[in-house]
């Protein structure tokens, strides 16, 4: 009997890179979670205004010359976009930059997620620009998640993979 690595196993899954593997990952938390579920996780993160309705969630979303590696989106009122890494300081200024340049509307923000204990200088003073870590963004959904089965079970196996990523 051979084990195999869990990140071969993944539940949320096919992207080849992981830093896209696990931005899906949490977007399929986000989406099964509903809407008053990830409006509480992002009222964790900041003062983002949320709004009530629903919530489009889409993945590697390729939008003039910049592909996001997350959208959350509300009939074009409310977007955050969210770029995730994983591995510590790497955040790309010239993607950054171009993430700026295409968030003009007053309601995107950026969201960055990375494994850095401490918010990047490159993102500091910048309006409109939100980190967390990776490590918070599952606290967050622990904390805030309800007491739904399937979606507990989802946040587990997201914890796993978090994991074996380090």
């Amino acid at each position: 009997y051979i084990m195999s690595i869990i990140s071969d196993l993944s539940i949320f899954g096919n992207y080849s890179q992981n830093e896209n593997r696990v931005t899906a990952a949490l977007l399929h938390i986000l989406k099964l979670g509903g809407t008053e579920f990830i409006g509480n996780v992002i009222s964790e993160l900041d003062d983002i205004d949320f709004p009530s309705s629903e919530i489009q969630i889409t993945t590697q979303t390729k939008e003039n010359a910049n592909i996001y590696d997350g959208l959350l989106e509300c009939d074009f009122s409310f977007r955050i976009l969210i770029e995730s890494k994983i591995t510590p300081e790497a955040i790309n200024p010239k993607q950054l930059e171009g993430l700026i340049r295409n968030s003009v509307n007053p309601s995107d923000y950026i969201l960055y997620i990375t494994t850095d204990y401490k918010k990047p200088k490159l993102l500091e003073g910048i309006d409109k620009v939100y980190w967390t870590n990776w490590k918070d963004i599952l606290a967050i959904l622990i904390r805030v998640a309800p007491e739904k089965e399937t979606l507990n079970f989802l946040i587990s196996e997201f914890e796993k993979f978090l994991d074996v990523l380090n």
